[in-house]
């Protein structure tokens, strides 16, 4: 075995400790955060090694490694999706620069395929927050995101769509694809006016696409 390849042995398993640590208090995770994500690289090293410098019993240890730190980071999603909601809550009424922005892009990249963040969106406002930037038309990157990330969350995830058609999102929606609205005020910008209409539009389809949506189309600008 290399020096590098038993370092990458060496490395997870000092992580042990730390991972035990946190399981119990999830909340000094992001102290140790690149701990873990390096950590995690060890792992990715000892798991697609092609030239069998690695046992199966190593091999294996790194697997369980992997499922306790995920797990970890998994666990400390649900506090992120928390603290982004509020920033954006308590920003509505501040409208500090980019704020808006960046949260969203966090809440569109947790809800990418996952299910679970998907549903965590939905348990801690994150509807919400989203309709509510696409209300107020702050700037266009915050519009553009506001869609995206409705986008991304109701993916092949109806409840996501569901909850967007409760909160009356199909004419919050319908405002963005107005001729005179967002393309309109934006022209200078036109490819992400663009965008944002796309984004919007295939939202819309999706919201169509569950029976409460179908219902609700009809009463839709």
């Amino acid at each position: 075995m290399t020096e590098i390849s038993q370092n990458d042995v060496n490395q997870i398993k000092q992580l042990e400790d730390l991972v035990k640590q946190l399981a119990s208090n999830v909340s000094n995770l992001l102290l140790y955060l690149p701990n873990l994500i390096s950590g995690l690289e060890s792992c990715k090293h000892i798991l697609i090694d092609d030239d069998s410098t690695f046992d199966e019993q190593t091999k294996a240890y790194a697997w369980a490694q992997v499922v306790k730190i995920v797990e970890l980071l998994a666990n400390a999603a649900k506090i992120a999706f928390e603290l982004i909601v509020t920033f954006m809550n308590v920003n509505a009424n501040v409208n500090y620069p980019n704020v808006d922005y960046q949260c969203l892009r966090a809440l569109a990249n947790f809800c990418i395929t996952h299910d679970r963040n998907r549903q965590q969106f939905i348990d801690t406002g994150g509807i919400d927050v989203a309709l509510n930037c696409l209300k107020q038309q702050k700037d266009l990157e915050t519009i553009r995101a506001s869609s995206a990330t409705l986008l991304n969350a109701g993916l092949n995830y109806d409840n996501v769509n569901v909850g967007i058609v409760d909160k009356d999102g199909l004419n919050t929606l319908a405002e963005i694809l107005d001729p005179e609205g967002v393309l309109k005020k934006y022209e200078n910008d036109i490819e992400v006016a663009r965008t944002c209409v796309y984004f919007a539009t295939r939202v819309i389809i999706n919201l169509i696409g569950t029976a409460e949506g179908k219902k609700d189309i009809g009463n839709t600008k």
